[in-house]
């Protein structure tokens, strides 16, 4: 489990599970509710609730997938090829999640009050 006081190896996992997604992408794999779609799915969404409790937006994400994808294209160059087409997915779907996050939030602020205790909203 993740905390957001250990910042640090909250951007090693945003890294990890964006370079992970780069790399599914690149071969072919597409966001799906099923299968591997599914396992890159939530990896988008970590990273991007992540990013989200670090104050990073969607430009942020788009640049360090951009800068994994030069990085490595030394090594592999078909992400360099298909590079346009995997920022526009990740790009698709890192909003899509930012857009859950914010009106989950905002559905959660409608219910909150310093009263309430812990207790009373899990029980």
């Amino acid at each position: 489990m993740t905390y957001i006081n250990e910042p640090k190896g909250n951007y090693y996992i945003i890294a990890d599970h964006l370079r992970t997604t780069i790399f599914a992408l690149a071969d072919g794999a597409t966001f799906e509710p099923k299968g591997r779609g599914y396992i890159l799915r939530k990896l988008v969404k970590k990273a991007t609730l992540l990013s989200h409790l670090l104050h990073l937006n969607s430009e942020h994400l788009q640049k360090i997938s951009e800068k994994l994808i030069e990085v490595n294209a030394s090594y592999y160059q078909h992400l360099k090829e298909k590079e346009v087409l995997i920022i526009s997915e990740l790009k698709k779907e890192i909003e899509k999640n930012q857009k859950f996050i914010v009106r989950t939030n905002q559905e959660l602020e409608k219910y909150y009050t310093p009263e309430i205790m812990a207790e009373d909203i899990f029980f």
